[in-house]
């Protein structure tokens, strides 16, 4: 103690108060001599009710999908009796710098969690980051593989088997790279011929743009008979596109997407849809993440499975076609 108040220029006495978590120095030279004391290997202090969620740095996934996960997890905290803290991912270097007792991770995007895992000791839980490749740092994830597998086995048992797929997202994403394996494998195993088609492109900024447009018309040309919309918000993009081609869902085409709850009552006919259990998921992460903070070792990462809702725009090909 007495090195590490000599390195900052302050007194033992401080350097104990800040450690103490006291409250009687100012906010930034604690956090000033506890991340000086978590580099230095000097256990530092927690807060078990103060845990912070990092954010992605996309202010579009923020007020989009993320918001959901965000509401969802404010009501957990309330229910628990815990205080959020939000912080961008642009700056979760500062999380060294604060007593919470964990952090929640929804930047399933841009591969936080890796960096995260050799800059910190925090216990830390992701949400829909698969972080399983991750020593020590655990995940909740909506159970892709089985999300997936439900649409397909739907439309293949409606009769469908010219099944194209429109994705709005990041290939790089695993979460991505699941859905379209797992696409790929059931429709084939039904005898079927998977054609996909990616509804988005780069901007200069790096955010992720919508452009269905044309990826609708290349499996439209193919004479699809069905059309999953993958990606929360794909449908909104495909939906105005079919609407100018005047194509009618299911009459010509049947259509299945990933859909928010506040989303069903947007579509006539309504969708039928696969939804997040975003409240499942905020109530698992602070479960996982409290059983890390208590120092439980023997702990697994969670799938929870989509919910699937029946609604109006799937029907066998060629039902309703004059």
């Amino acid at each position: 103690m007495r090195q590490l108040a000599e390195s900052l220029g302050v007194s033992q006495a401080t350097v104990s108060r800040a450690l103490g978590n006291s409250r009687e120095i100012s906010e930034r030279t604690r956090a000033q001599i506890i991340a000086a004391a978590r580099k230095a290997g000097v256990t530092a202090p927690v807060d078990s009710n103060n845990i912070t969620v990092v954010l992605p740095h996309s202010s579009l996934e923020i007020v989009g999908l993320g918001s959901l996960i965000i509401t969802a997890l404010m009501n957990e905290s309330n229910r628990r009796g815990k205080f959020l803290e939000m912080v961008c991912v642009d700056h979760f270097a500062m999380l060294n710098e604060k007593t919470t007792g964990g952090v929640i991770s929804l930047d399933f995007q841009f591969h936080l969690s890796d960096g995260f895992s050799k800059s910190s000791s925090l216990p830390m839980v992701c949400i829909n980051d698969y972080a399983r490749r991750l020593e020590h740092i655990y995940s909740v994830s909506s159970n892709e593989q089985k999300g997936m597998q439900t649409v397909v086995d739907h439309l293949a048992g409606l009769g469908h088997r010219r099944i194209g797929l429109i994705y709005l997202g990041d290939f790089d994403v695993l979460n991505t790279q699941i859905r379209l394996a797992t696409f790929d494998e059931r429709v084939r195993c039904h005898g079927g011929t998977p054609l996909t088609g990616q509804a988005n492109y780069t901007g200069p900024t790096g955010i992720y743009l919508p452009s269905a447009a044309l990826a609708l018309d290349t499996l439209l040309a193919q004479n699809i008979t069905a059309l999953i919309c993958c990606g929360e918000n794909c449908w909104r993009e495909v939906a105005p596109s079919l609407r100018r081609k005047q194509i009618k869902w299911p009459h010509d085409l049947s259509i299945v997407a990933w859909m928010t709850p506040d989303q069903l009552q947007l579509t006539a006919p309504t969708m039928t849809a696969v939804i997040q259990p975003y409240a499942a998921l905020a109530r698992e992460a602070f479960t996982l993440l409290e059983r890390r903070m208590h120092g439980e070792t023997n702990l697994k990462n969670i799938e929870l499975d989509y919910l699937f809702i029946e609604g109006e725009s799937s029907e066998p090909p060629g039902c309703n076609k004059q």
